[in-house]
């Protein structure tokens, strides 16, 4: 579905000049000189002419069309969360460079030519492009969706570059993984917690990431993914998968990232007897929330 919409595109990420609207026939020739093609990605694909660019969306069945005026750009303007990992982002939000911007909010949503959503399910507007790169399979699959965005800033070439060199360093680490001698392959478990429950997390870009590393997930037999911590039984089987674990990759959500700490962590598993816990031992606990709301790094 093509948005009717005629617009003076200033992108919440990154600002561009643009129209999007239907082609007239009267409109000047603009070689259109940067382009991109989808490698990787399952749920985009981008299509170019000599005056405007279209990009589909399979998550949401819609296309996008972009007529290119001139390429003016400009920079981020507004985000929705302040839940961000990125230091830039947090360093421009704190020093007032950005706008943090009601979601629910039409009038400050509309201000923006163009907003990006996850929530296909949500009302929306004319100006509404659904970013959805969390949908897809694999990292890489996830990573290209830098793509998707540069099309809409007319920065086809940056995107490239930085999606090349991810997957280079990728490929590079996960080839070195696959030849690396080892007698076994680590056990890895994406898990979190919640309201006195554990849960294995079987994403599976998550999954993806263990075996492309040389490691291995925990066994598929292993068909019960939830465990109450108040009920014995489950405690039990818990902690008897928690003993054939090499490295636990703890997603439990915290809301300051810095007070939660390995003791946290054993607390919130009910655990009196580490000696078979491997993990612990090899100090294979980890977290990647180190960034979030913050605009510098925080310690180790």
């Amino acid at each position: 579905m093509l948005c009717k919409c005629w617009w003076h595109l200033q992108i919440l990420l990154v600002t561009s000049l643009w129209v999007w609207g239907n082609v007239d026939a009267a409109t000047p020739t603009v070689k259109v000189g940067n382009i991109s093609q989808v490698e990787d990605a399952a749920y985009f694909r981008i299509y170019y002419g000599q005056t405007f660019k279209v990009i589909k969306n399979a998550f949401d069945g819609k296309s996008y069309l972009l007529i290119q005026l001139l390429g003016l750009l400009g920079g981020l303007k507004g985000i929705t969360s302040d839940n961000v990992a990125s230091e830039c982002v947090m360093r421009l939000y704190k020093e007032g460079q950005l706008q943090l911007i009601k979601r629910s909010d039409v009038v400050d949503t509309q201000q923006f030519a163009a907003h990006f959503i996850v929530n296909t399910d949500q009302p929306q507007s004319c100006n509404f492009a659904t970013f959805l790169s969390l949908g897809e399979d694999s990292p890489l699959q996830r990573a290209e969706w830098i793509k998707y965005l540069g099309v809409f800033a007319n920065l086809e070439t940056r995107a490239n570059q930085i999606y090349d060199t991810i997957k280079k360093n990728y490929m590079c680490l996960s080839k070195g993984a696959s030849t690396r001698n080892a007698p076994f392959k680590p056990i890895v478990a994406w898990m979190q917690y919640n309201d006195g429950i554990w849960s294995f997390t079987k994403e599976a870009f998550k999954l993806k990431y263990v075996e492309d590393s040389g490691g291995e997930n925990i066994d598929d037999s292993i068909n019960k993914v939830t465990y109450n911590i108040s009920l014995p039984d489950d405690v039990e089987a818990f902690h008897a998968i928690l003993c054939t674990v090499d490295v636990v990759i703890d997603e439990t959500y915290a809301s300051d990232p810095t007070a939660y700490t390995a003791s946290t962590f054993l607390q919130n598993l009910s655990v009196e007897d580490q000696s078979c816990l491997a993990f612990m031992a090899n100090q294979s606990l980890w977290r990647y929330d180190k960034r979030v709301q913050n605009s510098t790094v925080l310690g180790n």
